[in-house]
C-alpha cells in the first residue's frame, strides 16, 4: 500500500506530535509511510457514506456491530457533514 501511494506520488512531507519517554517529539515523515491497509478502510466507510451509501450496508462490509460505532469511526468534516445534509433537502425540494 505504501508502494502504491509513493508511485501515486503522495510524497507530501506530515509533521505530528508524539509523546515518547515522557517527552514530546515531532516527527516529519511523507503522507505515504502513513498509509496502512486500515486507511482503505476507512476511507471507504466514509466516501461510501458521503454517497448515499446506508449506514446498514457499510457496516456489514466492515464488520461494525453498532451504527453509534460505526458513526464514530468515520471522518466527516463539517464541510462534508453539511453536504449530506444539502443532498438530502434536495432529494425532497426537487418533488
Amino acid at each position: 500500500m505504501k508502494d502504491v501511494c509513493k508511485e501515486a506520488g503522495i510524497t507530501e512531507v506530515v509533521q505530528y506530535n508524539e509523546v515518547r519517554a515522557g517527552k514530546r517529539v515531532v516527527i516529519q515523515q511523507p503522507k505515504y509511510d502513513l498509509v496502512s491497509s486500515h486507511t482503505g478502510r476507512r476511507s471507504f466507510a466514509t466516501n461510501s457514506y458521503i454517497d448515499g451509501v446506508p449506514a446498514i450496508s457499510i457496516m456489514a462490509i466492515t464488520g461494525h456491530r453498532t451504527e453509534s460505532a460505526f458513526l464514530k469511526y468515520l471522518k466527516l468534516s463539517k464541510d462534508e457533514h453539511a453536504r449530506i445534509i444539502e443532498q438530502h433537502l434536495n432529494k425532497y425540494t426537487a418533488k
